[in-house]
């Protein structure tokens, strides 16, 4: 073989690290306003702050980020570089589109009177920052540092638009909530919840601005400095100054060089913002733009609206939801409701409690007053966690994470965990995940937690009321209770009406199914019409008529084949290991190679199925010679378990992780005894 001679090489070398510079650490995009670079986790937003060569053109951020256990002794976008008079370093002169998102936790603590501290340390004449969030934010400057704030530090001849910060600012002079000095820029639709200190010109959103103009602002952080100090505004040299506020009770102070003073109360009045010409979601004679919001039911300052997801709701370019603050705005949006969606990150709820469903509910307590949910919700494989719905003794209906679906609705891969639902005293179409499924397909989904309802109906650890939906790969564990005049309770489903030959296939349930009343079971209450295959329960069932360990009541032609029951079952009439009631009245009903543990459930009986002792429910022979597939579909390790939906390939024989030889003699062994 020819060698390379040593300039052919070189050339080759350089080649090689060309097209690597060319890759590592760059961000998507082009930097074009169509086409900006995008910042969408922590690493990106690291080689941002790293390369100036980012800081002139159009970059957009795509998910929150959080710095915490990160200390900056300086700016970490813009910073000044020197510590002697004067900025020295890069400029900002890009578009920096926050998107809706938020940047929490930044700290940035100096002790050697570096000054221009913020996110930004300097915007340039053609700058711009929009839709960014600067969330507990600690900017500590010390006793010598100027031009801080917790967005900004030195603003000179940019724009700032619907931004906020909240935090701390602290220095010695023109420091500012949002933006410690600012000279003929633009900074509109913005507020601060910064307490800031310093000597002078200390402003709760701005230090000092020179020219310029300062609309559609407000400010509540404490101020406290020595002079020129001010609740809104710090100090001001000719700057155009309309409709501006600030908090004289949380801010310490009734002064201001710019703005008007509110007391707290009349701060979280819409009114007192509409007035003076805000632009806010419920009225349109101050503008459609929809800038801003005060949450219905809440005590709390305007806050911004962007109301938009990533994407366009198209099925190859769906919503997304990559943070709780998409998710509250997919919730509170019904025009989302018909598009296709996707999750792209877990969800907790934990400390937030609903009185109705988050998506679709009814605003009536009885038949459904809302908008039905119609589209396509593919939870990609997360879940969403700690959902909490107590109805404060309210008999609202149709509760779950859904309320109601709608013909053709899609959910599938999403994970509900540790919900907890309480009801009104006739609250029903209750489920986990769904409270009515209509004609929706719901497919590899869970949900995990408890309902309780002392009355109402159709009550389901998934889904409460199942009407010609179908359910598929799907299971529910934890418990569900009802009272006295509850009925149709079901550890999956509650109430199950099928009149387009719909399914319950490949399911489970270890929920615990109670309540003195009638049509209840350990996976369905009540079946009218379904095929149920493949499918089990665990959980304990105790009510009072048409109780059963697998499905409480079937009526016209329901067919339930290859499943079993194991819980325990007790009841006052119409009990059964696995079916409390087989209704022939209205259609024959089939059970076909099903099983229940006569033991375990405390029940010789049932209507349908056959009963088995635990042993016999714990051999493989029981339902291999009931023709169960249990190459594809099922699993059993014979003599020690129930079966159990197979997790490895089904060529997988001997369950080692390699499909080789030794599967295919395990296989023909198996085989053989089957046919002895």
């Amino acid at each position: 073989m020819e060698k390379l001679n040593k300039s052919t090489f070189t050339i080759f070398a350089l080649l090689v690290l060309t097209v690597l510079s060319a890759n590592v650490y760059a961000l998507s995009g082009s930097g074009t306003e169509n086409d900006p670079y995008l910042i969408q986790s922590l690493s990106d937003f690291n080689d941002f702050i790293a390369d100036a060569g980012y800081w002139n053109d159009y970059t957009r951020l795509g998910t929150d980020i959080n710095l915490t256990g990160r200390t900056y002794t300086m700016a970490p976008i813009s910073p000044d570089t020197s510590t002697s008079y004067g900025y020295q370093g890069n400029t900002f002169t890009g578009n920096f589109d926050g998107n809706g998102y938020k940047i929490s936790n930044l700290t940035v603590n100096t002790t050697t009177g570096s000054d221009y501290l913020g996110l930004f340390g300097y915007l340039a004449t053609g700058a711009e920052i929009k839709n960014l969030g600067i969330e507990d934010c600690d900017i500590g400057g010390d006793t010598d540092s100027i031009r801080c704030g917790g967005l900004v530090g030195f603003n000179y001849h940019g724009t700032v638009n619907k931004c906020y910060a909240t935090g701390t600012v602290t220095g010695d002079s023109y420091l500012g909530g949002l933006a410690g000095y600012s000279t003929s820029g633009d900074i509109n639709n913005c507020y601060a919840e910064v307490s800031v200190t310093g000597d002078d010109d200390i402003g709760g959103l701005i230090g000092y601005s020179f020219s310029g103009d300062i609309s559609y602002c407000y400010s509540t952080g404490a101020v406290s400095g020595n002079s020129d100090v001010g609740g809104f505004l710090g100090r001001d040299n000719n700057t155009v100054i309309t409709a501006c506020f600030w908090d004289v009770q949380t801010s310490g102070t009734f002064t201001s060089a710019g703005g008007t003073g509110k007391t707290t109360s009349e701060m979280q009045e819409e009114s007192t913002y509409t007035n003076e010409g805000w632009d806010f979601v419920d009225e349109t004679g101050n503008g459609t733009d929809d800038i801003w919001m005060i949450e219905s039911g809440n005590i709390d300052y305007p806050r911004h609206w962007f109301g938009v997801l990533w994407g366009s709701g198209a099925e190859d370019y769906p919503w997304l939801i990559r943070s709780l603050t998409d998710f509250n705005n997919f919730v509170a949006d019904p025009n989302f409701w018909d598009d296709y969606t996707r999750l792209d990150v877990d969800i907790d709820l934990t400390g937030i409690t609903y009185t109705r469903a988050p998506i679709s509910p009814s605003y009536t307590s009885s038949h459904f007053a809302g908008t039905k949910f119609a589209g396509n919700f593919n939870g990609n494989g997360y879940k969403i966690s700690n959902l909490t719905i107590d109805t404060a003794g309210i008999s609202v209906n149709y509760l779950g994470l859904f309320g109601h679906t709608d013909n053709d609705a899609v959910i599938k891969n999403l994970g509900i965990e540790y919900y907890n639902i309480t009801g009104g005293a006739t609250s029903g179409n209750i489920g986990g995940l769904v409270g009515k499924n209509y004609y929706g397909s719901i497919s590899n989904c869970y949900a995990s937690g408890s309902i309780s309802t002392s009355g109402g109906d159709s009550v389901g650890g998934l889904v409460g009321r199942n009407y010609s939906g179908n359910i598929n790969d799907c299971y529910s564990s934890g418990s569900i209770i009802g009272g006295g005049t509850s009925y149709y309770l079901g550890g999956l489903c509650g109430y199950n009406v099928s009149i387009a030959n719909n399914t319950i296939a490949n399911c489970y349930s270890s929920s615990s199914v109670g309540g003195s009343s009638q049509y209840l079971g350990g996976l369905c209450g009540y079946c009218s019409g379904y095929t149920i295959t493949n499918c089990y329960s665990t959980g304990s069932v105790n009510g009072d008529d048409k109780v059963g360990g697998l499905v409480g009541y079937i009526r016209n032609e329901t067919e339930i084949n290859n499943c079993y029951a194991t819980g325990s079952v007790v009841g006052n009439s119409d009990v059964g290991g696995l079916i409390g009631n087989d209704d022939a009245s209205s259609g024959t009903n089939s059970v076909n190679d099903c099983f229940w543990d006569t033991e375990t459930s405390g029940q010789a009986t049932s209507d349908g199925g056959t009963g088995k002792t635990t042993a016999e429910m714990k051999t493989l022979s029981t339902f291999f010679n009931a023709g169960w597939n249990l190459i594809a579909v099922w699993d059993i390790a014979d003599g020690q378990t129930y079966p159990f939906f197979r997790k490895y390939l089904s060529i997988d024989t001997n369950y080692d992780g390699k499909v080789d030889m030794m599967d295919f003699a395990a296989f023909a062994d198996y085989w053989l005894e089957g046919t002895e």
